[in-house]
C-alpha cells in the first residue's frame, strides 16, 4: 500500500519527463500534460499566468483513472517554468503538495489515505535540441508523510514517513519514429519510519519501525514506437517494439522494528533487526521475454518475541536469482531459465539446539545452487487480456485516459519520461524482435501457457549438516509426449549421506529400524563410488515409454 503511493507520488511530483521539441516553458508544460494524460491521468489547473516569459500554474491536480485497485489524486499548489536565458528552461515546484490515495477493498470497503509531500529546492533544467533533449534535475530532500488512514467510518492516524535524500538525475530522450529514453538516477539515502497502532480497543497494540538504504543508483532505457498505446494494450505495444530494461543497486541497509499487543488475550512483545550489505536487482521486458535478476551480499536477521524462549537469528553470505521467461505465443520452442542460489546460510545456535542440543550434527554453513535452462512452447500471449477473460486486469487493460483527445503523441520525447526513484521510469530497452506468433484462439483458453520441450539441469547442488548433493543432466520431450515422461539422463554425486543417517539415529530423529528402510531406498537409486568412503553416485536414465533406470537397473 505505502510503496504504491510512494512510487506514484514521486512520479507525479518530480515531473522529470522529457519535453517537446522546442525548449520553451509553454511547450515543456504541454509535454507534461500530454504524457500524464496518455498515462491515464486527468490534469486540471486552478489558474495559469504567463508573464515575463515565466509560466506559472496554480493548484494543479493530477487524478489517476479509477481502476480495480483505486485512485490517486495529487495536488501541487504551484509549478513555475522559466527560461534561463541560454535556451534552457528551469522548472520548480512549491515546497509542499498533498496526496489522496483510495484503495479498493471489496470486503471491508475502500481505504482512504491522506499524505503530504515536502520537497524544498526541487528543480529540473531542460536543454538540448528538438528531438534530442537532456533533463538534469536535483531533489535535495523529498519527505512523504502519511497523515491519516480512513476505513469505513473510522479514521486513524498512522504516522509513516518516507525520505529520499540528495537525489540527482539525468534523463536523455531521442524522439522520432521510435522514442528512446535513458535515465540515470542516484540518491545518497532513503529512509522510512513509522508507528502503526491497533484501532481495536479490545486488542490494543502497535508496531514501530525505522529503516534506511544507502547509496542508491538506478539506470535504465525505454524504447517506444510512435503511436503505440502502452497503457491501453501492453501486448500490442510489445509486438510493435516496446522494450525496457532497468537496474537498481543499493550499497547497504537496515530495518529495526518492535511490536506490542495481545495474542489470544495474552500480552505479546517483540523486536527485530534486519541488516544487509547491499544488493542489485534488474529487469528486462520486451517481445523476446520477461526477465528478473538479482544478487545480494551478506544479510542477517534477529527476531525476539515473548512467545519464544530465545532469539531467532540467521544470516547469509550471498544470494542470487535469475528468471527468464517468454511472453509471446510461439509455434517453435523458445528458451527459458530459472536459477537461484544462497550461500553461507547460518542458523543461530539457539535454533540448532532445538533438535541437536548435543551438537551431533556439523553446523557448517548451508548452501543451495539451482541452475535450470530449457526450451518451451508458449501457447498464448501472456499479456493479452483476451486470454484471461476472468482476470481483474482484463478490464483495466482497456481503460483509457480521462482526456483521450488530449493525449500526447507517443513519439514525443515526453511520452515515457518518468520520475527518478520510480521503478517505472528507470527502465531501458532490450531486443525488440518479436517471437513467432500463434492465434490466441488456437491456444485454448484456460490451458497452461507453457509446454516445455527440453530441460537442462546445469547445476543442482545442496550442502547442509555435513552432507551434500551435486547433480546435473538433460531431459527432452519425445514427439507427441510431455514432461511427465521425458527422455534423458541425470547424474548425481552424494557425499556424507550414510554419516548423516547415523547422526540422525543418534539424535533420535529416526529409529534404528527406520534407518534400514532409508538405506535400502538410497541403495535403489545410488551405488558406492569406486574410490570408497562415504560417497555415492547415481546415474538415472529416462527412456521412451516412461521407463526409468538407476545405475542400469530398471526402477520403473
Amino acid at each position: 500500500m505505502f510503496s504504491r503511493m510512494t512510487s506514484s507520488a514521486i512520479a507525479i511530483l518530480a515531473l522529470t519527463g522529457p519535453a517537446p521539441a522546442d525548449v520553451t516553458p509553454a511547450e515543456v508544460w504541454q509535454g507534461w500534460l500530454d504524457y500524464y494524460r496518455a498515462s491515464g491521468y486527468r490534469v486540471t489547473e486552478g489558474s495559469r499566468n504567463d508573464a515575463g516569459g515565466t509560466l506559472t500554474l496554480k493548484d494543479v491536480v493530477f487524478t489517476s483513472a479509477a481502476d480495480d485497485e483505486g485512485r490517486l489524486v495529487a495536488t501541487v499548489p504551484e509549478i513555475a517554468l522559466a527560461p534561463t536565458g541560454d535556451g534552457k528552461v528551469r522548472t520548480t515546484l512549491s515546497d509542499t503538495a498533498t496526496l489522496a490515495l483510495t484503495i479498493a477493498d471489496e470486503e471491508d470497503g475502500p481505504v482512504d489515505i491522506a499524505a503530504t509531500a515536502t520537497m524544498p529546492g526541487y528543480e529540473v533544467v531542460t536543454s538540448g535540441s528538438a528531438g534530442d533533449m537532456t533533463h538534469d534535475g536535483r531533489l535535495p530532500e523529498l519527505v512523504l508523510t502519511v497523515d491519516s488512514v480512513k476505513s469505513g467510518t473510522e479514521t486513524i492516524t498512522a504516522p509513516i514517513t518516507f525520505k529520499l535524500l540528495d537525489t540527482a538525475f539525468q534523463v536523455h530522450s531521442v524522439a522520432g519514429d521510435v522514442t528512446t529514453i535513458t535515465s540515470d538516477t542516484t540518491a545518497n539515502r532513503a529512509e522510512i519510519a513509522g508507528r502503526v497502532e491497533s484501532s481495536d480497543p479490545a486488542e490494543p497494540g502497535h508496531v514501530t519501525f525505522q529503516g534506511a538504504l544507502d547509496g542508491l543508483q538506478a539506470r535504465g532505457e525505454f524504447t517506444m514506437p510512435k503511436g503505440v498505446d502502452m497503457n491501453g494494450d501492453v501486448n500490442a505495444a510489445l509486438k510493435a517494439g516496446m522494450a525496457a530494461t532497468g537496474s537498481l543497486s543499493v550499497g547497504g541497509g537496515s530495518l529495526d522494528f518492535d511490536f506490542a499487543g495481545q495474542s489470544e488475550g495474552q500480552p505479546q512483545t517483540g523486536t527485530g533487526k534486519l541488516a544487509g550489505q547491499g544488493f542489485t536487482v534488474g529487469a528486462t521486458f520486451s517481445a523476446r521475454g520477461l526477465g528478473y535478476q538479482g544478487d545480494s551480499d551478506g544479510f542477517s536477521a534477529e527476531i525476539t518475541s515473548s512467545d519464544l524462549p530465545f532469539p531467532v537469528n540467521y544470516s547469509t553470505e550471498s544470494s542470487s536469482f535469475d528468471i527468464q521467461m517468454p511472453v509471446m505465443a510461439s509455434d517453435t520452442p523458445v528458451p527459458f531459465k530459472l536459477a537461484y542460489s544462497i550461500g553461507g546460510l547460518r542458523l543461530g545456535d539457539a535454533i540448532w539446539d532445538l533438535f541437536d542440543a548435543g551438537r551431533k550434527l556439523p553446523r557448517d554453513p548451508a548452501s543451495l545452487d539451482l541452475d535450470i535452462t530449457g526450451m518451451t512452447r508458449v501457447t498464448m500471449d501472456l499479456f493479452d487480456p483476451a486470454n484471461f477473460p476472468d482476470s481483474d486486469d482484463s478490464g483495466a487493460a482497456g481503460e483509457t485516459a480521462a482526456d483521450p483527445g488530449t493525449a500526447g503523441d507517443q513519439g514525443d520525447p515526453q511520452a515515457g519520461g518518468a520520475a527518478p526513484g520510480d521503478g517505472a521510469g528507470d527502465v531501458a530497452s532490450g531486443d525488440t524482435a518479436g517471437a513467432d506468433g500463434m492465434d490466441a484462439a488456437e491456444a485454448g483458453k484456460g490451458d497452461m501457457p507453457f509446454e516445455p520441450t527440453e530441460m537442462t539441469i546445469n547445476k543442482l547442488a545442496l550442502a547442509a549438516a555435513g552432507a551434500s548433493l551435486d547433480a546435473s543432466g538433460a531431459l527432452t520431450v519425445p514427439e507427441g509426449g510431455s514432461m511427465d515422461a521425458p527422455v534423458g539422463k541425470v547424474s548425481a554425486t552424494i557425499l556424507g549421506a550414510n554419516g548423516l543417517l547415523d547422526k540422525l539415529v543418534e539424535l533420535g530423529a529416526i529409529g534404528p529400524d527406520e534407518v534400514t528402510g532409508y538405506r535400502m531406498m538410497l541403495a535403489l537409486f545410488a551405488r558406492a563410488a569406486p574410490e570408497g568412503g562415504d560417497k555415492l553416485v547415481s546415474d538415472l536414465e529416462f527412456r521412451e515409454g516412461g521407463q526409468v533406470f538407476a545405475n542400469g537397473q530398471q526402477v520403473k
